[in-house]
């Protein structure tokens, strides 16, 4: 689903600067963040100093860089770090709990759990594993932690509950902007989120 939405962006032209600009108008209302591959924010204008000022002015809060180890992050968070905004790590259920125990307590904002191996998307359940691994991961921060990959249905959420802090939710939004008439997308945007938080706050 995202690659399908990702290769439709690129046939119609669509810029990080275009990104920002969305940003821009929305940024009173929620706190965003850009997630994408390092290699487009690198070329941004002229380099990760000109995207730190740009993002930031567009009221973005950070950056999520799935394709960018945090062994390896350096050069984003000195970029980003003046301008104010956070870089968010990814982990996986597959990460050693030695660089859990080296790398998560350098992570700010909240930690991102992979809730499973293998490629984004929606799914029909979660990984069996989650909950021991986000039980390894807050072993290192008191961050809140957010679970993503694959959480798609209300039940996704509800599993969650006291074990995440929040979740992230791509495919499953992308899916339902796709499938609504034109005039209908927002709507059931905003319809598949207030089901998924009615999920979370459910008891």
């Amino acid at each position: 689903t995202v690659q399908r939405a990702s290769e439709r962006a690129l046939r119609e032209g669509t810029t990080l600067g275009d990104c920002l600009a969305a940003a821009r108008t929305a940024s009173g209302d929620v706190a965003i963040l850009l997630m994408g591959y390092a290699n487009p924010f690198l070329r941004y204008r002229r380099g990760l100093a000109d995207l730190a000022t740009d993002a930031a002015a567009a009221g973005v809060c950070g950056l999520i860089v799935p394709d960018l180890p945090a062994e390896e992050s350096a050069e984003f968070d000195d970029a980003l770090a003046p301008a104010g905004l956070l870089r968010i790590d990814l982990y996986a259920p597959t990460t050693p709990d030695a660089r859990l125990e080296s790398l998560v307590p350098r992570s700010r904002g909240f930690v991102y759990c992979v809730s499973l191996t293998g490629v984004t998307g929606a799914r029909t359940a979660l990984g069996a594993d989650v909950r021991d691994f986000v039980g390894r991961v807050r072993r290192h921060t008191a961050l809140p932690v957010a679970v993503g990959f694959g959480i798609s249905r209300p039940e996704h959420v509800a599993a969650l509950r006291g074990i995440a802090d929040g979740v992230i939710v791509g495919s499953a939004a992308l899916d339902a902007i796709a499938a609504a008439p034109e005039g209908r997308r927002a709507d059931a945007l905003r319809e598949l989120v207030a089901a998924l938080v009615a999920a979370g706050r459910s008891a």
